[in-house]
């Protein structure tokens, strides 16, 4: 009898276990990031990837928040819209997430938006790395930036080059929304100075088919050229055309991935591109974020050297987290949009955040800086 009631008792002891793992599972936080890990912007996504991911496991391995675990699914979408708006719905169905971050591609989440997912499912997306105004004005509710837009970016180049006496402007862009955005953008600022814009060409999307916008572009005798384009489509233009265009100035928006022009284009040809940056240089010392980010790195992504796109992410995990923290211990979707709401001058060493009802831009941060002898970008 004694035996069977030590069994029985074992038994329930199991059982009871069983149940407490199935609730703490259930409890876990689930996130949910969608990114071209493999594709024409592969790079890009890997490295935003690869930022959030670490933050997240430090986060995890401190005990979570408030002792939920998050948990993080990740996707690719090979930077193909259509493939993005399938993985939310699909991520939607199986995942049940709390929340969407670090999607990449203005027409990605131009289509997504479009699609109503995110309204019908009452989810916010943060830290879409895309800087098109369309993402912005009109506000959707729905969706946090993270990063600043490209018009911010754009112009800065603009008042750095025409302070150096740069008159004579000229526009490299991607044939799509994201490029357009930018080009729009180099519009306005030059229009803020009465400048003219000398020559605008345009590749198609998704290509570094750049001959014939290079010729026309060569045409014009710029004094600058301004790069809204990916980093494959900048590197084949400067590795093609550079010798063509000695004195010319160069700089491309924070969708150049500096590394990959380097190793695309070569050193000669990149030595001295301006990069425009909406998150810190990860290699300052100086800088709070980047020195944390660094440490973080090392411990829970030893093989990834941190640079501006892990950052990004890195920072984007950083204000979900903090949304997490401020959503109390049983956090809904629409307890979470409220307190990212809530955030003000959310500083995280480097970068400050401020969100509310109808303020989405949480910053507009930019940094511009150039790639030196050794092919590493410096302020």
């Amino acid at each position: 009898m004694n035996n069977h009631v030590t069994t029985k008792a074992l038994a329930c002891s199991a059982l009871l276990l069983a149940l407490m793992s199935t609730a703490v599972r259930a409890a876990d936080i689930v996130l949910s990031q969608i990114l071209p890990l493999t594709g024409p912007i592969a790079q890009n996504g890997q490295g935003l990837m690869a930022g959030a991911k670490a933050y997240i496991d430090s986060v995890n391995a401190a005990g979570g928040v408030r002792g939920q675990k998050i948990v993080l699914k990740t996707y690719d979408d090979q930077y193909k819209p259509a493939e993005t708006v399938r993985l939310v719905e699909k991520s939607i169905a199986e995942d049940h997430p709390l929340a969407f971050f670090n999607f990449t591609g203005a027409a990605n989440i131009e289509l997504l938006i479009k699609t109503g997912d995110l309204e019908k499912n009452k989810i916010a997306l943060i830290g879409p790395r895309a800087g098109t105004q369309s993402l912005r004005n009109p506000v959707n509710p729905l969706i946090f930036h993270t990063y600043s837009s490209y018009w911010d970016e754009v112009e800065r180049m603009v008042e750095l080059f025409s302070s150096m006496g740069t008159t004579r402007f000229a526009v490299l862009y991607q044939d799509d929304s994201f490029g357009t955005d930018g080009f729009e953008g180099v519009q306005v600022a030059l229009k803020k100075r009465n400048l003219p814009l000398t020559v605008a060409a345009s590749y198609p999307r998704g290509t570094t088919d750049i001959a014939a916008a290079g010729a026309k572009i060569i045409a014009a005798n710029p004094q600058a050229v301004i790069f809204c384009s990916t980093a494959p489509a900048a590197a084949a233009f400067v590795k093609h055309f550079r010798d063509q265009m000695v004195g010319v100035q160069f700089a491309g928006i924070s969708a150049v991935d500096g590394a990959t022009l380097v190793k695309l284009a070569g050193l000669k040809a990149a030595h001295g591109f301006v990069l425009a940056q909406n998150v810190p240089n990860p290699t300052k010392n100086s800088v709070a974020l980047a020195r944390e980010h660094h440490d973080v790195m090392a411990k829970f992504a030893p093989s990834v050297k941190p640079n501006f796109y892990t950052l990004g992410g890195y920072a984007a995990a950083r204000v979900v987290v903090e949304g997490l923290r401020r959503a109390g211990p049983t956090p809904t979707r629409e307890k979470f949009i409220a307190a990212l709401e809530g955030i003000r001058e959310f500083d995280i060493g480097g970068v400050q955040y401020t969100f509310g009802r109808g303020v989405r831009m949480g910053t507009k941060f930019v940094d511009l800086l150039i790639i030196d002898s050794k092919g590493e970008p410096q302020s």
